[in-house]
């Protein structure tokens, strides 16, 4: 208990050694019970039992070595702390006693709020609500990013209070595309209204297409299937009168109508590359890098390195689920009308 105390441990550390616990090895936690049935028995208590009985107890002489930190707390600082209060290790104990007991008092409010807050859960990360969290009492707060921590690091023993408080004032007070190192690897990202903790390199399973590095010619017209995802790309082409009515509000933000005239060559999806502008629709022909739009737009800093734009040989038209170039709107002049959308497959 003092080590973990000293180690800045929460409360599962400052419950100390518990008489049952669930068998972890190599990080994975079995269906199976350790059990110490002498763990509330003092050393005294044994010595004597053992002298009673004849019997000779085994001596671990490394037990002695005050190079380790359990060992040096043990002979040195404990006896130290008892010239205080001669009833220190009996304090400890019964702390431990309590800390367990409001442990399991916040478990079981930890249940009862973790399907509230969680929007996901895979085994290479675990996806929550920023506002949902942020909503929680700080006990709670800090209750959650250790639950994730052990449910992906199942054979860590202590999750130190530091690096749960640099996660949580993360959460509190940055904004999206921040990260956190969290213990053995694990990284915290804050996204758009979420944030999510897992291996490096996970990022959550959005329901929008995707591209993955590659660059896609469409059929034009026709229907061009999005490799490894379950949506398809729809190019049609159309004559004026034959634009929908809703055509200039456009409630569907995965379809745009285009200017065909203004179009240079072939229609095809891209991610983003090195030094991209964009003339996004409404800014009078000004111009963005495509890094800014993105950041203003807030679109998820993990997603943009995926993000599909359609291109022609000369220019961005469209941030698919976002604005189409001023380049290629649709003007009383335009005759002829590209219109592309994206579709999921049911």
């Amino acid at each position: 208990v003092v080590m973990h105390w000293l180690r800045g441990s929460g409360l599962a550390g400052l419950r100390g050694m518990l008489p049952r616990t669930r068998l972890v090895v190599g990080g994975k936690e079995y269906d199976l019970w350790l059990v110490r049935p002498l763990l509330g028995v003092t050393r005294a208590e044994i010595e004597a039992y053992c002298r009673e009985h004849g019997l000779q107890p085994r001596f671990d002489l490394s037990n002695l070595d005050t190079t380790y930190f359990r060992n040096l707390l043990r002979h040195e600082l404990i006896p130290y702390l008892e010239s205080f209060n001669p009833r220190f290790k009996e304090l400890v104990r019964r702390s431990a006693r309590l800390f367990a007991d409001d442990y399991d008092f916040l478990h079981q409010q930890l249940e009862a709020v973790w399907p509230q807050v969680v929007e996901s859960e895979e085994d290479e990360g675990i996806v929550f609500s920023l506002p949902r969290w942020r909503e929680l009492h700080p006990s709670m707060q800090r209750a959650v990013l250790r639950e994730a921590v052990r449910r992906m690091r199942r054979g860590l023993r202590d999750i130190n209070w530091i690096h749960i408080e640099d996660a949580r004032r993360a959460l509190l007070t940055k904004g999206a595309g921040t990260k956190v190192t969290l213990p053995q690897g694990l990284l915290l990202t804050i996204g758009y209204g979420i944030f999510f903790i897992g291996e490096e390199g996970f990022t959550p399973q959005e329901d929008v297409p995707l591209l993955e590095g590659y660059e896609l010619p469409l059929e034009t017209p026709g229907v061009t299937k999005l490799p490894g995802t379950r949506w398809t790309v729809e190019v049609r082409i159309l004559r004026r009168t034959e634009l929908p009515s809703e055509w200039r509000t456009n409630p569907d933000p995965w379809q745009a109508f285009l200017d065909k005239d203004k179009i240079t060559g072939l229609l095809r999806l891209r991610t983003r590359l090195p030094g991209d502008r964009f003339h996004p629709l409404g800014l009078g022909g000004g111009r963005k890098t495509l890094h800014e739009f993105m950041i203003d737009a807030k679109i998820p800093q993990y997603l943009r390195d995926k993000w599909p734009l359609l291109v022609d040989d000369e220019k961005i038209l469209w941030v698919a689920g976002w604005h189409i170039s001023e380049k290629a709107k649709i003007t009383r002049r335009t005759e002829a009308i590209i219109q592309v959308r994206f579709r999921k497959i049911c």
